[in-house]
């Protein structure tokens, strides 16, 4: 299995930094990515130690006071491994994944957890996930990984899929976000897309590569954020 993490990380690092391509190009070759190592998946997330969705999930019971009914969505929930926390570790019973990629998707559907599953990228139309539904929408490692990942200005259409007081909540590596990221996700206070904002950042998002610990890296940040929804 470390030959497909290997694998995988050595082919993303390269769709990342082919400067050829168009955002629609880079999304494409990236679905097609996923689709490749769909079964492997999984593992590539287990051996790069990701602790994003051990964080999320355990902020998400605390905002859900635990109710066990609270309906969720997994925004990009990839084979679904943050809805297996959310099952098997805090006792959730309703919660629904959406994923661009069906191939990861259908790796997910096969454990029969997710209560609805939509294919759907962040440029679809989301209206089939209904209005005002859930009480709560995670992502974790979804947005802001390239170009073409979805981006500040696409939480508008996630905040009409949340209840009236429900929360959306990320995880992503700290040295993706930039200033003026912070100061969109602030403006959209100011717009009334949302109640408040906050971030925090944490210890391991992923394990470090060996070529990061070579030039002093010790740690690599994780960015764990907030928001209510009027």
């Amino acid at each position: 299995m470390a030959v497909a993490t290997k694998g995988y990380n050595t082919e993303l690092t390269a769709i990342k930094a082919n400067k050829a391509y168009t955002m629609e190009e880079e999304y494409e070759a990236q679905q097609e990515l996923y689709t490749k190592y769909a079964e492997d998946y999984d593992r590539v997330r287990y051996d790069d130690e990701y602790q994003g969705p051990e964080q999320v999930c355990a902020l998400a019971n605390q905002l859900l006071g635990g109710r066990k009914d609270a309906k969720i969505l997994d925004y990009g929930c990839g084979t679904g491994y943050l809805v297996d926390i959310l099952l098997d570790k805090y006792g959730f019973e309703n919660v629904d994944g959406s994923e661009p990629c069906e191939g990861l998707l259908n790796v997910g559907r096969r454990n029969g957890k997710m209560k609805n599953t939509y294919v759907l990228g962040s440029n679809d139309d989301h209206s089939v996930m209904g209005s005002k539904v859930y009480d709560i929408i995670l992502a974790v490692g979804v947005f802001f990984n390239t170009p073409s990942h979805p981006v500040v200005s696409d939480i508008p259409k996630l905040c009409e899929l949340v209840k009236s007081g429900g929360w959306i909540v990320l995880s992503t590596c700290d040295g993706y976000l930039k200033p003026r990221m912070i100061e969109e996700f602030e403006q959209l206070v100011v717009n009334g897309h949302t109640k408040n904002f906050t971030k925090e950042t944490f210890d391991d998002y992923r394990k470090v590569k060996p070529e990061e610990r070579e030039k002093g890296i010790t740690t690599i940040k994780g960015a764990l954020m907030k928001m209510q929804v009027p």
